[in-house]
Order: C-alpha cells, then sequence, then structure tokens
C-alpha cells in the first residue's frame, strides 16, 4: 500500500511473521516488531503494547476507508491512503499457463482439483495474507493441468500454484 505523510509518498508492507512478531517494510526497509498485547476496539480500532529495539509503545490504529490515525505513546500521525493506479489490460489475447502467488500468506482453501474444468472469474483458490482473505481467480475458460499446492500450506510471493492447459 502506498500512503502519504507530510506530502512524501511511502510504500508500506505488513506482514505477520509469527503470532507475535510483525515485519513493517516503509520503503523497502523493514523493521521487525514484536506484538506483546493486542485488542480490537470497536469501530475499526485495535491496541496494541509493541517492543522495538528494547523499548515499548502504546500504539492505536484506526483505519477509515481513506485514512489511518496511529497514536503512539501520545503521539499522533495521520496517513493518507494513495489509491492504486488501476491499469486495464485485455487478457482475451494472453494464454496464461501458470497462475502464482501475488502475496505471502497461508492458502485456506483450495477449489479446483486436477483435470478440473473451470471458467474465467472463477474462485481457484483463497491465500489468506494479514487477516485478509485474498481471491485467486482463473484468468480463462481452463483445465486444471497440474496443481502445486494444498489447504494450510504456507505461501511465498511468485510460488507457482496452479498449471492450466
Amino acid at each position: 500500500m502506498n500512503i502519504e505523510y507530510k506530502n512524501q509518498i511511502y510504500s508500506l508492507d505488513l506482514f505477520t511473521t509469527s503470532k507475535d512478531q510483525v515485519e513493517v517494510i516503509i520503503n523497502h526497509e523493514s523493521h521487525k516488531l514484536k506484538i506483546d498485547f493486542h485488542k480490537e476496539l470497536p469501530p475499526n480500532t485495535s491496541v496494541y503494547i509493541v517492543e522495538h529495539q528494547n523499548q515499548f509503545y502504546k500504539v492505536f490504529i484506526t483505519e477509515s476507508e481513506d485514512q489511518i490515525y496511529v497514536t503512539i505513546n501520545g503521539k499522533n500521525y495521520i496517513f493518507t491512503k494513495k489509491k492504486e493506479e488501476t491499469k486495464s489490460f485485455n487478457y482475451t489475447h494472453v494464454h496464461i499457463r501458470e497462475i502464482v502467488a501475488p502475496l505471502p500468506g497461508t492458502l485456506t482453501k483450495l477449489y479446483v482439483k486436477k483435470d478440473q474444468v473451470v471458467k474465467q472469474g472463477e474462485i481457484l483458490l483463497i491465500i489468506e495474507s494479514m487477516k485478509m482473505e485474498n481471491q485467486i481467480l482463473s484468468p480463462r475458460d481452463a483445465i486444471i493441468e497440474e496443481v502445486y499446492v494444498k489447504e494450510g500450506q504456507k505461501i511465498e510471493t511468485n510460488q507457482k500454484l496452479l498449471k492450466l492447459d
């Protein structure tokens, strides 16, 4: 995701690396944070006690559709979510043969098996990443030639998932 803070654009990625650790990547700089406490508060608010470089921080995060409000040890920050530009691309003339993972996560649901016929836009599988379910759809009408993964498996970015005829 891209965010804006004080008229600067930053790339921001969050990855859960274990039950109590998160990796935050800001403009390709990685920070590993230990989560000592986490609680969800309505509406769209979470509170965390985070340890980073042997220091503890109390962090409140509230998210709206276009902004993220963060309070760290009483200091407030407002980040604006930058809308990603969507580019239209016509896949009708592209013969995609392999489906690869667009992001890391856990394969929570596999809807297809070898030799199954699928239609364009049909859900092939779901990858859970950062507590969000990401549907992987068929780019075209096809037959599933190979299934390289199974439910519950950890998935890496660009890992081969399926092969289409």
